[in-house]
């Protein structure tokens, strides 16, 4: 109910406690407990709004779901029921995060999945288009350093944080990000780095940062150095490549081979040892597909440097690859 009326469940705490309240198990007055509240001087507006909101669910439960039901009547919601408008919500996405070049190279994978869907006998369904549409994005659009800074400065985001906490940002209350930079904080003896607490002092830079995301994968590009950025490049060049000879191999017999190997990729979430622990029980499932669908999956060098980094860490076992020269 916290999330639903609130955005998240910061608070369900309080929620309850309305709620509490207005069943008589709280011996205190209501406006004893406003002032509490504004005592307390967090997030005041959105406290008492969810006391507020734990009294109606107390006292009269119908009435919250009319209100609900009323405050979304009229709010404009973009289907994605549909591939085009599915394509077209992630072209939006992609030029926000790096551009036309990302949106043409989206888009030319995701029209020869329409172009191979047509020779099956389900076509209209779409199941392939859509699941390259929605793996491709993935591995398009990665939360590196430059997209985490973007989001970050995003005035939405900003925005959002005061009227959830009722005041400015750096004046009414302060704001500390947890992060785990792969260019600060590195792995030691087998130990995987922690997030470290940032001060406000972050969000200048985060702006410059952003500002810079033309230099992603270029050789100015101060975060593109390390093997897990190398990684996260190649494998979007290893899905393009991989799907464009499944294409070619497409028949109503090996269908839902290939929709399950446009969809493997999806899997590859995480950071750091997490992604790479997820990366390699794709590639176990990607030789078993590739080998029905008869063609030879795509892994670049950098894939198989990650890879073979985790193995001798004593992580994974041990996981074939075809390295592309």
């Amino acid at each position: 109910m916290a999330t639903r009326f609130l955005g998240d469940t910061i608070g369900a705490n309080i929620l309850m406690l309305g709620f509490a309240w207005q069943l008589g198990l709280v011996p205190v007055s209501f406006a004893a407990m406003m002032r509490v509240i504004e005592l307390n001087n967090v997030a005041v507006q959105m406290n008492q709004l969810a006391f507020s909101i734990g009294r109606l669910a107390a006292a009269d439960p119908a009435s919250l779901d009319t209100m609900w039901q009323q405050r979304h009547a009229n709010k404009q919601v973009v289907p994605l029921d549909t591939v085009d408008a599915l394509v077209a919500d992630r072209e939006a996405r992609l030029l926000a995060y790096g551009g036309t070049a990302y949106v043409k190279r989206y888009r030319a994978l995701v029209d020869a999945a329409r172009h191979a869907e047509r020779k099956l006998e389900r076509a209209h369904e779409a199941r392939l288009t859509r699941s390259v549409a929605m793996t491709f994005y993935r591995l398009l659009a990665v939360k590196d350093e430059y997209e985490v800074a973007r989001l970050h400065r995003d005035p939405a985001f900003r925005s959002a944080l005061e009227t959830q906490f009722g005041g400015v940002a750096g004046k009414d209350f302060r704001v500390k990000f947890n992060l785990a930079p792969p260019t600060i904080l590195k792995a030691r003896n087998g130990v995987q780095p922690k997030t470290r607490s940032f001060g406000q002092w972050v969000w200048p830079v985060f702006g410059a940062i952003a500002k810079c995301r033309n230099l992603r994968g270029t050789m100015l590009d101060p975060f593109g150095r390390t093997i897990e950025r190398q990684m996260e490049r190649e494998l979007s060049a290893d899905y393009e490549m991989t799907m464009q000879r499944a294409f070619v191999m497409v028949n109503d017999v090996i269908a839902e081979d290939i929709i399950k190997l446009a969809d493997l990729y999806a899997r590859v979430r995480g950071y750091g040892h997490v992604k790479l622990m997820n990366l390699a029980a794709v590639k176990r499932s990607e030789r078993e597909l590739a080998a029905r669908v008869r063609i030879e999956a795509a892994t670049g060098a950098a894939v198989k440097e990650a890879l073979a980094k985790t193995r001798s860490s004593g992580t994974l076992d041990s996981i074939p690859v075809v390295v592309i020269k």
